[in-house]
């Protein structure tokens, strides 16, 4: 498409005319002589072809043909309904029904149409896949740090090593805000596919760009890895949608939010979540008591503390056990020294109750064996982009009670955690980078109180909740499961990208 027509489309709409050859040279005008016809296959047979056309994307186009048709006489705009509607029966022909695989999905071949709706008896177009002997992605992101980014980057890569897809990896630094010693995966960085994975959040973007170089970003299908924990989505950070071709988001939750903002396609791709092999610990090592019933309530300080609202686990601890020495609660700190002043006033709301807490920042290995040497967790968070260490606990065959609110509900549900019920606040001044006009959950004591005591006391019911959630994210949210997702996306996305 030509630079005098490039404000009026989307840069997704020109990163696939810029591949796909068949519209090229089947709408060699889109934007002047083959307006009214690319349009009309774009919201027929380009919509059922790609991701590129769906969404706001293709909102956009809907609105570009009606302001085409303004320009026409009456009888004039009938003969392009007309063709509209004729291509969208072949559309949805195609999709609905001829040539479909066992498990109902339309196979890579049904979409080897030319663009005028009639099949092509030719070979099959140039796809990513037949680019490169192997799929792949070349992932950038915070390869070692000690933190929930950190860890998303590192799931996405195992996942996708474990269906098969290449990785070519690259380590960023965050600057000494976090601990950087997580060295599970070796950074081997390399330009060596089509498709970029940036996993940084919005705010983020330009500057890991520009220390990047543009030049890693030319001529790939580059994606963002974002994650988000409210339901509106910053308008300061919509800039940063124009670095990609699409976004990866790790729940549901944050996925309604971004795409809200977006004009791109916002795809859900969770991080595998999988606890690999850990040394034992006893409870001395951590200063637990040995016969207590443990609860665990774990968060980082740069997550935003209000956020995690671990001062809401205390005060219902306390409520519901007071100072019995049979039951004890962990407060485990990351980064405790960003707020000191905050870990003074959990140590002042505790003093009356059975509670610790560890202030100092653990390697991966030692925090999967606290987890293991605790008897349940508990996150009354106010909000959540996906809960990563709430699965962890529910993979380790833990009990878990958390606000039922927010990107944890894709995998927390009645049957495998005991949730708890809140109301929707404004948030309050001072929690950067969520702004007061905001909002968030604010998860009932009273509720919280009563699923503690529960969790205590009935023995049968807490083993029954735990085999269940253990058995949902080893199914839901293993690496084999999360890989094929990636997987199926890059090829998606490759034969959208390259025709």
């Amino acid at each position: 498409m030509t630079s005098r027509t490039a404000s009026t489309v989307t840069r997704a709409e020109r990163s696939l005319y810029a591949v796909r050859k068949d519209l090229q040279k089947t709408f060699p005008d889109p934007e002047d002589k083959d307006r009214l016809r690319y349009l009309a296959w774009a919201l027929t047979y380009g919509a059922c072809e790609s991701g590129a056309l769906s969404g706001s994307a293709g909102r956009h186009v809907r609105n570009r043909w009606h302001e085409a048709l303004s320009e026409l006489w009456p009888w004039e705009r009938w003969l392009q309904y007309l063709r509209v509607a004729v291509l969208q029966l072949g559309a949805r022909a195609r999709r609905a029904g001829r040539g479909r695989n066992a498990d109902g999905r339309q196979p890579n071949a049904d979409f080897a149409n030319r663009p005028d709706g009639r099949r092509d008896s030719g070979p099959r177009a140039f796809t990513l896949r037949e680019a490169k002997p192997e799929l792949g992605v070349n992932v950038m992101g915070y390869l070692s740090a000690e933190m929930g980014v950190g860890e998303a980057v590192r799931a996405t890569i195992e996942a996708a090593r474990a269906a098969g897809v290449g990785t070519s990896i690259q380590k960023l630094s965050t600057k000494g805000l976090h601990r950087e010693e997580d060295e599970r995966l070796t950074e081997n960085a390399g330009d060596s596919y089509g498709v970029n994975v940036l996993h940084v959040n919005a705010d983020q973007v330009a500057e890991t760009i520009q220390i990047l170089g543009p030049e890693v970003f030319a001529g790939k299908r580059n994606i963002g890895y974002w994650c988000w924990e409210l339901e509106e989505f910053p308008q300061e950070y919509t800039p940063a949608f124009g670095y990609f071709d699409e976004i990866w988001t790790l729940s549901r939750f944050s996925q309604e939010s971004i795409a809200r903002r977006s004009n791109i396609p916002v795809v859900r791709i969770p991080p595998a979540v999988e606890v690999d092999e850990f040394p034992t610990r006893s409870r001395a090592d951590f200063g637990i008591p040995k016969d207590a019933f443990v609860f665990l309530t774990t968060f980082d300080m740069l997550s935003v503390f209000e956020r995690k609202n671990p001062t809401a686990v205390a005060r219902a601890f306390l409520n519901a056990f007071g100072n019995d020495p049979t039951v004890h609660l962990v407060l485990k700190v990351n980064n405790a020294e960003k707020n000191l002043g905050a870990v003074s006033a959990l140590r002042e709301a505790s003093v009356e109750g059975a509670v610790s807490i560890i202030d100092r920042t653990l390697p991966r290995a030692e925090v999967s064996a606290l987890f293991q040497a605790c008897d349940c967790l508990v996150s009354l968070h106010r909000a959540e982009g996906f809960g990563l260490t709430l699965a962890e606990a529910m993979y380790l065959g833990k009990p878990v009670i958390a606000t039922a609110y927010s990107g944890n509900m894709d995998f927390t549900t009645l049957g495998n955690s005991f949730l708890v019920p809140y109301e929707i606040v404004p948030v309050p001044q001072g929690c950067d980078p969520y702004p007061p006009t905001a909002f968030w959950a604010e998860p009932s004591i009273s509720h919280a109180v009563s699923q503690l005591r529960t969790v205590r006391a009935d023995g049968e019911q807490r083993e029954s909740i735990a085999r269940a959630g253990q058995r949902d994210v080893r199914k839901w949210l293993s690496r084999e499961a999360i890989g094929a997702r990636i997987r199926e996306r890059l090829k998606t996305i490759g034969s959208a990208a390259v025709g």
